[in-house]
């Protein structure tokens, strides 16, 4: 399988890598968890748009941003893999 040039483009920033590597290790991660273990929350938000919009990741809704829920797509594991070599 091959990655289209998109998601490889996406995938060379560093943050959001690392971002899409922790929601793969972990299943699903609540906003509040991603942002303390890695960033500032802001830069992770932005991150994050960017992994739902590439399709890589997916958000369960929340009436509190701190608690939406972020998992990984199919899409968002064979990228991972790909990466990781």
């Amino acid at each position: 399988m091959s990655l289209d040039y998109q998601i490889l483009a996406t995938l060379s920033n560093p943050l959001i890598k690392e971002i899409l590597h922790t929601i793969v290790k972990k299943k699903s991660v609540e906003f509040r968890q991603l942002a303390s273990d890695t960033v500032d929350p802001s830069e992770a938000l932005q991150a994050l748009e960017i992994l739902k919009r590439a399709e890589l990741i997916k958000e369960t809704s929340s009436p509190i941003d701190a608690f939406k829920t972020y998992y990984v797509t199919a899409s968002g594991l064979q990228a991972d893999r790909l990466i990781k070599g």
